[in-house]
């Protein structure tokens, strides 16, 4: 059976210093906040609805800092999901306080970016490196991460 292909949209919610990322409970890894295109919608608008129902923001969706290929297997399911990244700033002190998720299956915490490659269970693999590198600047990039 192919893999199934998953379009997500994703945020870099960051200060500089700090990055707020998603538990998912279900497949317990930590991954960068957003979720599921849905037919008939446009990026920024997925990301939007994903924030506001994951944690009631209402922002400005930034710009595309980056696509992200990963494939994953899941209970023996294959995936190949891309992710496109885009820059949100956050709304004053939002990284400053504990965060509450509005959805049962995530949990936020906000990490210093120079201690997420050293976490556990984060996805896609490298991600870690690009965000260090990468998530200050805007314009695409891209990279295919290791299969998981």
């Amino acid at each position: 059976m192919p893999p199934q292909l998953l379009i997500k949209a994703r945020a870099i919610i960051s200060d500089g210093h700090q990055l707020l990322m998603c538990w998912e409970k279900r497949i317990q890894k930590w991954m960068l906040p957003g979720g599921t295109l849905e037919p008939g919608e446009n990026l920024q608008a997925c990301l939007a609805r994903e924030l506001q129902e994951e944690l009631a923001l209402d922002v400005a969706i930034g710009p595309l800092l980056g696509c992200l290929e990963w494939h994953r297997q899941d209970q023996g399911r294959g995936y190949q999901e891309f992710d496109f990244i885009f820059k949100v700033v956050p709304p004053l002190g939002l990284l400053d306080n504990p965060v509450i998720a509005n959805e049962d299956h995530i949990e936020f915490e906000t990490v210093p970016i120079a201690a997420l490659s050293t976490m556990a269970n984060v996805v896609p693999p490298g991600i870690a490196a690009w965000v260090a590198q990468e998530y200050h600047k805007e314009g695409i990039y891209s990279f295919v991460a290791q299969d998981q």
